[in-house]
């Protein structure tokens, strides 16, 4: 049975042939903003998934990033209160 916890911030280190935004090394934070789109929520199962919202207009899109391309993983988990 898997555990479910919310993901608080993410980096992830690629594979050399690999990159996402031009960067080999990824750290996302949920809730920080960037280039007017907030992170809401990542998600870790069958790929990795990070949810980003435009500020404007709410349209959320959804970076999908596959196992196979990624070196290294640390997640700091939310605690639940």
């Amino acid at each position: 049975m898997a555990i479910e916890k919310e993901i608080q911030s993410l980096e992830l280190d690629f594979e050399d042939s690999y990159e996402l935004y031009g960067q080999s090394v990824l750290k996302e934070i949920v809730g920080a903003v960037k280039n007017d789109q907030e992170i809401v929520k990542i998600e870790v199962s069958s790929a990795i998934f990070i949810y980003r919202e435009y500020i404007e207009t709410k349209y959320v899109t959804v970076d999908v990033i596959p196992f196979h391309q990624v070196r290294r993983c640390a997640a700091l988990l939310k605690d639940e209160e």
